[in-house]
């Protein structure tokens, strides 16, 4: 999956019953997956912690809303530190409530962690998202500063090299003629472990004027393909939410 293909392009007007609609997609893989701090063991994962506190850090934010970020979501009560949060930090509130110990479903699920309000997560969105799985970052869409985070001892020549290359030459995989590894070797061998060239989870927004009137709905799809040679194919996509904007 990459921004060459055509659902990288925004939908022109198009009449729909009497009305106008627009919109466009987005490749949600190409974000950081803010539940991915928690590994599939329950535990904080280290590698991601560590991009989302550059993330953090790059964009002027404090890189302890890490640890409160990481206990919103895992399901203990052990507060991490420095900056981290658990049920007697939210009880302790003029209006209390607990840590959600789960993962998420919707970014704006951050205006109730520590430390997160709307300035931060303005200067946040277009870089996180909170998906059902475990993703990896797809290197043909992600934003320049999430690769900025994932790829820290990348200079800025060869990541600017690199966002240029995708968009002629989109990577399919690590090694080989369209392969990665060459932007990668002076990199720990750990951070292949993040990255990827797929996507399962797109989100949709999608705009509609009728007589003057604005509607707008935003989706969360994911991408369903089937498995095994006797698999019936899968119509896609999954909604996995649909909102009013």
């Amino acid at each position: 999956v990459d921004l060459t293909q055509r659902w990288a392009q925004p939908i022109g007007a198009q009449p729909i019953e009497g009305a106008m609609a627009t919109g466009f997609f987005r490749d949600e893989t190409g974000k950081f997956n803010v539940n991915n701090l928690i590994g599939v063991d329950g535990k904080k994962s280290e590698a991601d912690a560590r991009i989302f506190a550059q993330l953090l850090a790059n964009a002027g934010l404090n890189p302890e809303l890490t640890f409160a970020l990481a206990d919103w979501i895992d399901k203990d009560d052990e507060t991490s530190f420095p900056g981290g949060a658990e049920d007697a930090n939210y009880l302790a509130l003029p209006q209390p409530y607990r840590a959600a110990n789960q993962r998420m479903m919707q970014i704006e699920e951050l205006y109730a962690v520590k430390g997160f309000d709307a300035a931060t997560l303005t200067k946040l969105r277009p870089f996180i998202t909170a998906l059902p799985d475990r993703t990896k970052i797809n290197i043909n869409t992600a934003p320049e500063a999430v690769l900025a985070a994932a790829l820290p001892g990348l200079s800025k020549e060869k990541r600017d090299e690199l966002l240029a290359r995708r968009m002629t030459q989109p990577f399919t995989t690590f090694d080989g003629e369209k392969g990665i590894r060459n932007y990668l070797k002076e990199l720990p061998p750990a951070v292949e472990q993040s990255l990827g060239f797929d996507s399962g989870y797109f989100s949709i927004s999608l705009g509609v004027n009728a007589g003057g009137t604005q509607l707008r709905q935003s989706a969360l799809l994911q991408r369903v393909t089937p498995n095994g040679p006797n698999t019936k194919p899968v119509a896609w996509p999954r909604i996995i939410w649909l909102k009013d904007d």
